[in-house]
């Protein structure tokens, strides 16, 4: 029997991001997806211009029902607004015995600038989380400072570390040429650069957060490790760029993984 994983994001009518590439994301990994959505977005793939958060009340009843019958083997995490992340905490709060990894993608804006959430809100679930996946703006955000040399990716990760009680922080460093391909894990005190040699540099393309995260937690439903998941994530998330899959970025050829 495959294992289940569930994915908690937002809806993406261009199915570029959110809800709909997570369970493309999952099936390629061969999880069983389970799905409940955040927010309904209005967007085209190249940007957003407005969103409806689901109500918390309602979001609580789609968590309810799908874990009265389901034990996904993981959780992920992606697009959150006040609502969802007031839900999360009353359901993670009331389940001590919930025992599995979350992934959760801090996502503050779209690729295309949108907001959707200020950095003082995640606060109340990253404690819940086995690994949080900031990219480098919103890692500045959170930890205050700009991130331009080495010695700043390791201050960064320590700092939002010990400020947010993450105890594993994956930086993901597509958004700076210098650190292309690159992210750094951090786990037991230590950091760690997983590269990816094959990939190409430019803009912020939409879509790679979600991937890169949902693939993250499938591997991990799967049984595999930590750094061993991460590993796997990027490989496949640079195959599936290169092929162009996403429907409304198959024109660019040339991507940013962020």
């Amino acid at each position: 029997m495959k294992p289940t994983c569930i994915a908690i994001s937002g809806s993406d009518p261009s199915c570029g991001a959110g809800a709909q590439l997570d369970i493309r994301v999952m099936e390629i990994f061969n999880v069983r997806p389970l799905s409940v959505i955040t927010a309904i977005t209005v967007q085209n793939g190249d940007e957003v211009s407005d969103f409806f958060s689901v109500p918390k009340d309602y979001l609580i009843k789609q968590l309810e029902s799908l874990f009265s019958l389901n034990q996904p083997a993981a959780c992920k995490i992606g697009m959150l607004t006040e609502d969802s992340v007031a839900a999360l905490f009353e359901f993670f709060e009331s389940r001590e015995n919930l025992n599995i990894p979350i992934i959760l993608d801090p996502i503050l804006k779209s690729s295309s600038g949108f907001s959707f959430l200020a950095k003082e809100k995640f606060t109340r679930i990253f404690k819940h989380c086995a690994l949080v996946t900031p990219n480098i703006p919103e890692m500045e955000v959170f930890v205050g400072f700009k991130i331009e040399t080495y010695s700043d990716i390791e201050n960064s990760l320590v700092s939002f570390s010990n400020k947010y009680y993450c105890p594993q922080v994956l930086l993901k460093g597509g958004h700076k040429l210098e650190f292309a391909g690159k992210d750094f894990l951090y786990s037991d005190g230590h950091v760690v650069e997983i590269s990816e040699t094959k990939h190409n540099i430019t803009e912020d393309i939409h879509g790679t957060g979600c991937f890169l995260s949902t693939a993250i937690a499938s591997c991990l439903a799967n049984g595999m490790e930590l750094e061993d998941s991460i590993r796997l994530a990027k490989k496949k998330l640079v195959e599936y760029a290169e092929n162009s899959i996403l429907p409304h970025q198959a024109k660019k050829r040339i991507f940013s993984f962020s």
